[in-house]
């Protein structure tokens, strides 16, 4: 969202609970702080209560005396709700009361929270330049622990307590910090990293939902090659695909070369960022696929990507027009067909097939020539009528036949592929 948005949601909020019960008890906190201080793009919008039931009050009052719109949602058993502002109503906000935590059972990352004061709330977060709180009434910026300004403007990523406790209460933690490292490129605190590396075999006792959704998180980061080469580092990747525990040092090298290549291509898709992974762990892709509980569109993106490159790898010449063609036809996109040469290239480093392959397919989109979605302009039924055949493989051994003269002649008419199809099925 926009700073102005983000400042005249906080204004409006002042002017609405001043001379309340609330007044004095809502900060604004977390990352919409830390962004906002830093300068950057605010994407959420958190506030904490230091009043017991207090996120759910605030945001109950709010809709019962008309400063909302649309659905409140209360989620009870959290202790956490979310609602829109009237004057803001494309702008949501979670409010919950300030919190402290318990973590009785060692295999779980799930604590038993309760209402605490603002400095247990404080002491229970991950990093201290997520631990920024503004008071909404007097505009106050509080640094409760300390030091998480300074770790902010100095770009320093430190846990907010001791790190072997933050990290075995709560392993996740390890990949949010490897996260916000990719994200920010970040200094990490010596401590914070021996914490890291001291637990993250408890990263074993994480779902493989919230794995995949930090994976993800650190592939969409600017640093992402930087994040995920401490993956590698700290012996993590090994927790999101199985298969890396196994990789040399040459093989990890490839893997960071080949993300780095793809991060500089321009696009860079999610798809291709695993694609190249797995390519060095090829035996179960889409086993691997499947444990870290991907979308069916993701796994069979990925799998699609692969399949191609090592096509593209068995054959012998990719420049020639007709194979160029071909991959058109396959890909059905531009897209699809960029993210496949994309991968490519990473993989084999060579950067001079990828800028002419990509060249001349651009080439024939512009002069309406492609093959990205493609349909023959004659369909199985005018097959069989022509051959005078029943349906069968030979109308599919006829459609094949038929593709491989037009990734030659893409222009072929109808007429001109029923002579084709005449000439050859009926010697």
């Amino acid at each position: 969202m926009k700073t102005e948005d983000y400042k005249g949601v906080l204004a409006t909020l002042k002017s609405i609970i001043n001379g309340t019960e609330f007044e004095g008890h809502v900060y604004s906190v977390g990352g919409c702080e830390r962004d906002y201080i830093a300068g950057r793009v605010i994407k959420d919008i958190d506030l904490v209560v230091d009043l017991p039931d207090g996120g759910i009050k605030l945001s109950k009052w709010l809709e019962a005396n008309g400063h909302t719109v649309g659905t409140v949602v209360v989620y009870e058993h959290f202790g956490t709700t979310m609602f829109r502002l009237k004057e803001y109503p494309d702008i949501e906000l979670e409010a919950v009361q300030t919190r402290k935590e318990a973590y009785h059972d060692m295999e779980s990352r799930n604590p038993e929270t309760a209402y605490g004061t603002i400095m247990d709330d404080c002491t229970r977060r991950d990093f201290t330049y997520n631990a920024i709180y503004r008071n909404i009434s007097t505009e106050e910026v509080c640094d409760f622990n300390g030091s998480s300004l300074k770790d902010l403007n100095s770009n320093i990523l430190k846990c907010c307590g001791e790190p072997d406790i933050i990290f075995k209460e709560d392993s996740l933690r390890i990949l949010r910090a490897v996260r916000f490292y990719s994200r920010y490129n970040s200094v990490i605190d010596r401590d914070t990293y021996l914490g890291m590396v001291n637990n993250v075999h408890r990263l074993s006792i994480i779902s493989k939902e919230r794995i995949q959704d930090e994976f993800v998180k650190i592939l969409q980061s600017e640093h992402v090659v930087e994040g995920v080469e401490l993956l590698f580092t700290i012996n993590a990747m090994k927790f999101i695909f199985s298969g890396a525990e196994l990789m040399d040092c040459f093989k990890k090298k490839m893997v960071l070369e080949s993300i780095r290549c793809i991060k500089n291509s321009g696009h860079a898709s999610v798809a291709s960022y695993i694609a190249a992974i797995l390519y060095f762990d090829v035996k179960f892709p889409y086993n691997e696929l499947r444990d870290l509980k991907f979308s069916n569109d993701v796994t069979q993106e990925v799998l699609f990507i692969l399949e191609k490159v090592k096509k593209l790898l068995d054959e012998k010449n990719i420049m020639l027009p007709k194979n160029i063609r071909k991959l058109e036809y396959e890909c059905k996109s531009f897209v699809r067909f960029y993210e496949v040469l994309q991968v490519y290239s990473a993989v084999t480093l060579d950067r001079q097939v990828f800028t002419h392959l990509v060249g001349v397919a651009r080439r024939h989109v512009n002069r309406g020539k492609s093959l990205f979605a493609y349909k023959l302009p004659v369909n199985g039924d005018d097959i069989m009528t022509v051959l005078g055949i029943e349906a069968g493989p030979t109308v599919k051994e006829a459609q094949n036949f038929l593709l491989k003269k037009i990734y030659r002649k893409p222009t072929m008419t109808r007429d001109e592929c029923i002579t084709e199809l005449t000439k050859h099925f009926r010697k």
